[in-house]
């Protein structure tokens, strides 16, 4: 049987990572050539300098989202938990 409250815990939970996901794909367009192969791996991927102009501002809604996604998760939990 489907229990409608652990569906939408898990829809809350995975929420802002398919938000990030979007982002990362929407800013990969904006990316600067590099020789490195290492530069869109874990934080280098997330430095202004690795974007040109245009991409700042999808940039800086990344960032935004990662800032609040654990907030987000202490909330979801706490509704969670106490009903």
């Amino acid at each position: 049987m489907i229990h409608i409250p652990s569906i939408l815990f898990a829809a809350l939970i995975l929420a802002p990572l398919m938000l990030l996901g979007y982002l990362h794909f929407r800013l990969f367009r904006y990316r600067r050539p590099t020789d490195s192969p290492f530069a869109w791996s874990a934080i280098r991927a997330l430095r202004p300098d690795q974007y040109v102009e245009k991409g700042q501002d999808l940039l800086r809604r990344l960032w935004l989202v990662l800032v609040l996604t654990i907030p987000w998760w202490v909330a979801v939990f706490a509704v969670f938990t106490v009903a």
